[in-house]
């Protein structure tokens, strides 16, 4: 069960930038970006047989927490922060991770980063626009309650194209 400390999360950076810094080409940054990395096990290698990297997505949420905590207020990070929640706590996980995007949104909107450019606020909805759309992904590889694994893709919508059928004849 995940359990943010949103009292922190959710509180001004000390300073004159509530928000801190932009960390988009920090180290940091690119380490945990690197930390959600993972190879699609389903695809085949061919000839060149290597190790998968699989996510560490208890580095992300560490990695994210602390940023968001100490550093910076960014939507980037909050959205991969709610993408590895997900991952390690479910539903819950996925939940407070929207959760904290609408504090951030509600408490920072003005100074959070990424900055909206002049006339382009794609900056910021971009990582928003991911999230919604990668969340869909998220949801269906969490494992119901009961099962040890995620129900299989196409599951769902094949037992509503039966129903919808067994109904119409």
């Amino acid at each position: 069960m995940a359990t943010l400390p949103f009292d922190q999360l959710l509180a001004p950076l000390p300073g004159a930038q509530p928000c801190g810094e932009d960390m988009l080409f920090s180290a940091e940054f690119d380490s945990i970006q690197d930390a959600r990395r993972f190879d699609d096990p389903s695809l085949d290698q061919g000839e060149w047989v290597t190790e998968i990297k699989e996510a560490d997505w208890r580095a992300v949420i560490a990695e994210s927490t602390s940023l968001l905590q100490n550093r910076t207020k960014d939507l980037r990070l909050a959205a991969w922060l709610a993408e590895a929640l997900s991952k390690e706590c479910g539903f819950a996980g996925l939940r407070e991770g929207y959760e904290l995007i609408a504090g951030l949104c509600e408490q920072f909107w003005e100074h959070l980063y990424p900055l909206p450019e002049a006339d382009d606020p794609e900056a910021r909805t971009g990582s928003m626009a991911w999230l919604a759309t990668r969340s869909s992904q998220l949801i269906c590889e969490v494992p119901l309650p009961g099962r040890s694994h995620p129900p299989r893709s196409g599951t769902g919508r094949r037992a509503v194209a039966r129903k919808n059928h067994a109904g119409a004849v």
